[in-house]
């Protein structure tokens, strides 16, 4: 799959494993885009050269996915978080902007409120806030996949499940996204095997709604009507008061601000992280 045009990658090594970083631009602040669940930082390549026209922009690949290393099983969201911050370390930045989407958001609101001094701003697209009553069940929806059979029938059940938008064809994908789109994160699902659902387990056990209220940075969230909803919903009274929420009822499916829809999310995410501080 073609990169972002300018992008230089690195191969770092940290405390969980070897971390693949994408960078494109120059100028400080950096900002650091997290990848959601079974993607990676490729999902960023159609945003990468608006938000790198002026600024460092950084992506990497979390452990489990890309060209990063697979880690061992039972890391926590902040083990992922730590092994992000030892990359940046290993890059010599400092302070920097963050913004998530899905697994990224909670990854980055971990960032935030356990580097404080770190992050700048932080923007996210959804604030998954589970309850305990819809841990187990999402937990036992995100094991099963099928086993490798002898005449490649399985690999159908990977293409069929991105077509049709996932657990319950939540997400709308199939209206908008050509069979080119639908192959490159199909890629991204077949690379992070054997264990594509770690990460998730370990944003189930997080307690992302107790964070997000310690966030005291300038905050962003855009609200997308896709298979988080619910949860995202459930966060909003937990949001800090200074937070900005940009809702966007019309689009069903995130992985559409970074496709289909890039220029609309540039937008939101320039005039957000560019905007003068008191």
């Amino acid at each position: 799959m073609l990169e972002a045009e300018g992008t230089s990658r690195r191969l770092i090594s940290t405390r969980h494993g070897h971390v693949h970083v994408r960078s494109n631009g120059e100028g400080e602040p950096p900002l650091v885009l997290l990848h959601m669940g079974l993607s990676s930082g490729r999902m960023y390549r159609h945003i990468t050269p608006r938000l790198s026209a002026g600024r460092r922009v950084i992506v990497p690949d979390r452990l489990g996915f890309g060209c990063s290393d697979h880690p061992r099983p039972g890391l926590s969201l902040g083990d992922y978080a730590d092994t992000t911050i030892d990359a940046l370390d290993a890059m010599g930045i400092g302070e920097f902007d963050v913004a998530g989407v899905h697994t990224g958001s909670c990854e980055a609101i971990d960032l935030a409120v356990r580097y404080p001094d770190r992050i700048r701003r932080i923007a996210v697209v959804t604030v998954p806030v589970f309850s305990p009553e819809e841990i187990p069940q999402y937990k036992d929806n995100y094991l099963h996949e099928p086993k490798p059979d002898a005449d490649g029938t399985h690999l159908d059940w990977y293409w069929r499940w991105w077509r049709d938008g996932g657990f319950g064809g939540a997400a709308e994908r199939s209206r908008a996204w050509s069979p080119e789109l639908l192959h490159e994160f199909l890629m991204d699902h077949l690379g992070a095997q054997p264990d594509p659902w770690m990460t998730y387990h370990a944003v189930f056990d997080h307690p992302t709604g107790e964070f997000v209220s310690k966030i005291r940075q300038p905050f962003l969230v855009v609200d997308v009507h896709d298979d988080l909803t619910t949860q995202t919903a459930r966060a909003m009274p937990l949001l800090p008061a200074h937070t900005r929420v940009v809702s966007r009822p019309d689009l069903t499916d995130v992985l559409e601000l970074f496709t289909t829809a890039a220029d609309e999310i540039a937008d939101y995410f320039e005039e957000f992280f560019e905007e003068v501080l008191p």
